[in-house]
């Protein structure tokens, strides 16, 4: 699992947890940033695994948006710490992004998108 900062350098898991559990001067991303987000993770992702420019797919991001979805709120709910959502969250971004290389901007839109609307609203529904 290999976590990268805005400028392509490596992070501490450490401190990217750190940093994840304090978001309140960050904004609240829309569930369309999200899954813009995500298909360009996906793609860059791929790309760095094959070498060869990624083919984009209608509606990827909103697949891998469900798939976090599902994913996460199998394994936490509303009593669950942010330490156990940040967890969840990494962990399955690890699975979904070709080559496992997560940029920390996209971690923190998510987990701000997740903790702004609250575990149980984010889980509704699955």
């Amino acid at each position: 699992m290999k976590f990268f900062d805005e400028n392509n350098q490596p992070l501490d898991i450490d401190q990217l947890k750190k940093e994840l559990r304090d978001l309140k001067d960050e904004p609240i991303p829309t569930e369309s940033d999200l899954e813009s987000d995500l298909e360009a993770a996906y793609q860059q992702g791929n790309t760095n695994v094959t070498g060869m420019a990624a083919i984009s797919f209608l509606g990827i991001g909103g697949n891998l948006l469900k798939k976090i979805r599902r994913a996460v709120c199998a394994v936490v709910g509303p009593g669950s710490s942010a330490d156990e959502i940040i967890d969840a969250i990494l962990d399955e971004l690890v699975k979904l992004i070709p080559g496992g290389f997560i940029l920390k901007p996209l971690v923190k839109k998510i987990a701000k998108f997740i903790f702004d609307k609250g575990i149980g609203a984010f889980c509704a529904g699955v």
